[in-house]
C-alpha cells in the first residue's frame, strides 16, 4: 500500500524524537492485548534494531518483557498527512492477527488522540483497515476460486 512502508514513515518522520515515539506506539500497539506472538516479536526486533540505539532498544524490550504499559506524549505533526499514515499504520498493527480486540481500540483511541485526532478519526481508521481485511479475503477467494476454475479446464489447443 502507497505511504505505508514503515521505513518510508520513518523517513518522513525524520526527527529522531519522532521517530522513538512512532517506535512506542508501535510497541504499545503490539502490547496493548497483553500477548506478543512470534510474528510480532521478530517485527520488534527488526524495529529496534534499525530504528533504535542499544541503549533504547533495552529499555523497549524490558517494558515490553515485563508487560509496562507504555505511555505517551502528544507528537504534534505538522503534515497531517504523515499524522493520517501514522495512524493507519497503527491500525494495520491492530488487525495484524484479523481481529481488534478491545484492549488495541483502546490503545490505538489514545495514540489517536496523541496525534490530534477525534475519537471519530480514529474509529474511521479502524473502519477502513476492517474493510480493507474484508476485501483482502475476497480477492483471495477470488483468485482461488479462478484457479480452480483454470486448472479444471480441458486445454484446447489451436
Amino acid at each position: 500500500m502507497k505511504g505505508m512502508r514503515l521505513d518510508d514513515i520513518m523517513q518522513e518522520l525524520g526527527g529522531k524524537k519522532e521517530q522513538q515515539w512512532f517506535a512506542w506506539a508501535i510497541a504499545g500497539m503490539v502490547m496493548a492485548d497483553k500477548k506478543m506472538s512470534k510474528p510480532e516479536e521478530a517485527y520488534m526486533r527488526q524495529l529496534f534494531s534499525k530504528y533504535c540505539d542499544a541503549e533504547l532498544s533495552a529499555t523497549m524490550a524490558d517494558t515490553m518483557k515485563n508487560n509496562k504499559k507504555i505511555s505517551l506524549d502528544a507528537l504534534q505533526l505538522k503534515d497531517r498527512t504523515l499524522a493520517a499514515k501514522v495512524l493507519k499504520y497503527l491500525a494495520v498493527i491492530a488487525a495484524i492477527d484479523k481481529d481488534i480486540p478491545q484492549d488495541e481500540k483502546k490503545y490505538l483511541q489514545q495514540v489517536g488522540e496523541k496525534l490530534g485526532f477525534s475519537a471519530q478519526s480514529v474509529s474511521h481508521a479502524l473502519a477502513w483497515r476492517k474493510r480493507e481485511m474484508a476485501r483482502q479475503v475476497e480477492a483471495e477467494r477470488d483468485e482461488n476460486d479462478l484457479t480452480i476454475k483454470l486448472r479444471s479446464e480441458t486445454p484446447k489447443y489451436i
